[in-house]
């Protein structure tokens, strides 16, 4: 929820945490989340879309953002300019920024901007969350900018952790020599209360912090460099059993002692005839036939 007291100016919540007012109301925690929506994208990403037009510096005019909002989003017909200045003025990440009547964003964007952030008072070492699938790659490369025009470095590891969680639960945390960089060339600006970016980071002014995530990281890689070295020693060479000698005995048979098996044991299921029955068959004479008597009858 978004107030302002009429002593300490705007605060978030229900009280104000210096004298416990509860102020005046602005807007509900919804409309404040909605709205912060509708700036992130305007400012950072597509101000084109809503008809408005940003300098080379990512500033808008407030009047022209507020009447362009009001017609795209009609829940917001009651927005004003100090609105926009609470919303801004209690913003935890100070993502926006704002100089007479212009506003901008301070970090974040996809679009061609020419930022001209503060550069001094740089701490000496930054942070930066990623992956386990991608630290490898970036310890390697370095850091460049992906799906945003720069890199983006946080101030203390907790706060490198804590952005790291929107994409996984345990991020693992790079240390980054700001110091060092900044010594070889690289331009790093001061963008938000926690947050710094640059063009990028060369891998030689960046380190895996000591933590859970990482130590698991270290462990994984001493496991494989063991595995190759283990596959890159020769074998030890297998003792194989002699074969045995084979003689004229327990030789295999060749292709014409098999040729001639098969022959004779094809004579020896010839069929043969039957002695008996053909000596019997000779002897047997033809019987001749007996003429039968005719005797006359008696009368």
């Amino acid at each position: 929820m978004l107030r302002q007291c009429p002593e300490h100016g705007y605060f978030r919540g229900e009280k104000c945490s210096v004298c416990t007012q509860k102020g005046r109301f602005l807007m509900s925690d919804n409309e404040l989340n909605s709205l912060g929506r509708i700036l992130a994208g305007i400012l950072r990403h597509f101000p084109e879309k809503f008809k408005l037009e940003m300098d080379t510096q990512g500033w808008i005019v407030i009047n022209a953002l507020i009447q362009a909002v009001r017609r795209r989003a009609s829940q917001f017909h009651w927005l004003r300019p100090h609105h926009i200045l609470a919303l801004v003025e209690t913003d935890p990440k100070g993502r926006y920024e704002i100089r007479n009547n212009l506003i901008r964003a301070t970090y974040g964007h996809s679009i061609d901007v020419d930022l001209d952030l503060p550069t001094d008072d740089i701490p000496e070492k930054l942070y930066y969350p990623t992956t386990t699938e991608e630290v490898d790659l970036l310890m390697e490369t370095g850091l460049k900018p992906s799906d945003r025009k720069k890199v983006h470095l946080s101030k203390t590891s907790e706060d490198a952790e804590n952005a790291g969680k929107y994409r996984v639960p345990n991020p693992i945390i790079l240390e980054i020599d700001a110091k060092g960089s900044i010594q070889a060339g690289n331009k790093i600006q001061h963008a938000a209360t926690s947050v710094f970016i640059t063009s990028e980071i060369s891998p030689e002014f960046i380190r895996i912090i000591d933590s859970s995530a990482s130590q698991a990281i270290m462990h994984k890689k001493v496991d494989v460099e063991n595995t190759i070295k283990t596959l890159d020693e020769p074998a030890e060479p297998e003792l194989l059993e002699p074969e045995p000698i084979k003689t004229e005995k327990n030789k295999e048979p060749t292709a014409e002692k098999e040729t001639s098996k098969v022959k004779d044991k094809e004579k020896s299921t010839v069929r043969k005839p039957n002695k008996k029955v053909e000596k019997n068959k000779k002897s047997k004479k033809p019987k001749t036939q007996k003429k039968k008597s005719t005797k006359a009858k008696s009368d």
